[in-house]
């Protein structure tokens, strides 16, 4: 499998995933549904360093794996990390490998319930 890359943006200061970050969320989860050794990498890119923004960025990577969660696909097979950066700071990368490769997973946050 050869690594693919996916954006999916934000509005400025929101963490609610839009409906095109769930329609690519969708075409990801069948790919991972089709292929069981298929994993993603979740990056975020904080511009900047403040509580706020990094409580944003978890926010963000909860609502993509809670999303991925509802579809079917387990959390093992998600990694995060967070990239300080000037870049685009309301965007999150998603890359998609085969577990097969060398990488190493970074620690996640842990999937919020909704206790509805």
């Amino acid at each position: 499998m050869n690594e693919e890359f996916v954006i999916l943006y934000f509005k400025a200061k929101k963490a609610e995933l839009t409906k095109s970050s769930m329609r690519t969320l969708d075409s990801l989860s069948i790919i991972l549904k089709k292929t069981t050794t298929a994993h993603i990498a979740i990056a975020t890119k904080s511009g900047e360093l403040c509580d706020m923004c990094g409580a944003r960025d978890w926010d963000r990577t909860n609502n993509i794996a809670i999303y991925l969660a509802s579809k079917g696909i387990s959390e093992e097979r998600l990694s995060f990390s967070v990239f300080s950066s000037t870049g685009d700071k309301d965007k999150i990368e998603i890359r998609l490998f085969d577990k097969s490769d060398s990488v190493k997973t970074a620690p996640h946050p842990v999937l919020k319930r909704n206790e509805k």
